[in-house]
């Protein structure tokens, strides 16, 4: 979407804690290793229009929120660890809709790069993407980088 770069300052790594992300994070970081790389995760609470129309109490749905924070938050240390122990990475959590807390993200900081691991549905999925992946490529103001 921009002009290419033989190496960008700040990128933005959308992670789901896969190995395809934790890949792609990899990727980034050999690929660019000057540059300021924000590891980011996008976290919600599953069905949770869902349990609003059933009746569940905003206490309830606001303590499934939590539980859902509290558990990415584990995984992304794990995954921060996991990349580089000795690097200072940062690691962002955000609540809502992956594509869309992303793609906000991106507009909001203003990153040069997002890059993002494939998902890749099941063989009977008639989708070679998944929804994120394919939100990112189509509306980022930011250029793309995607790892298969």
């Amino acid at each position: 979407r921009g002009p290419e770069k033989a190496s960008f300052s700040e990128i933005l790594v959308g992670t789901d804690f896969s190995e395809s992300a934790k890949r792609a994070a990899m990727l980034s970081m050999s690929w660019f290793p000057k540059a300021s790389h924000k590891i980011v995760h996008a976290y919600h609470v599953a069905f949770e229009g869902f349990l609003r129309m059933s009746g569940a109490t905003e206490d309830r749905i606001e303590s499934l929120r939590q539980e859902a924070f509290s558990i990415a938050k584990q995984q992304m240390q794990e995954q921060l660890r996991s990349l580089d122990p000795e690097e200072q990475i940062d690691g962002v959590m955000l609540h809502g809709y992956p594509a869309i807390a992303l793609l906000r993200e991106i507009d909001h900081s203003g990153v040069e790069l997002a890059v993002i691991g494939s998902y890749c549905g099941s063989t009977l999925e008639d989708r070679p993407l998944g929804s994120v992946t394919r939100n990112l490529l189509y509306h980022a103001r930011s250029n793309v980088l995607f790892v298969p």
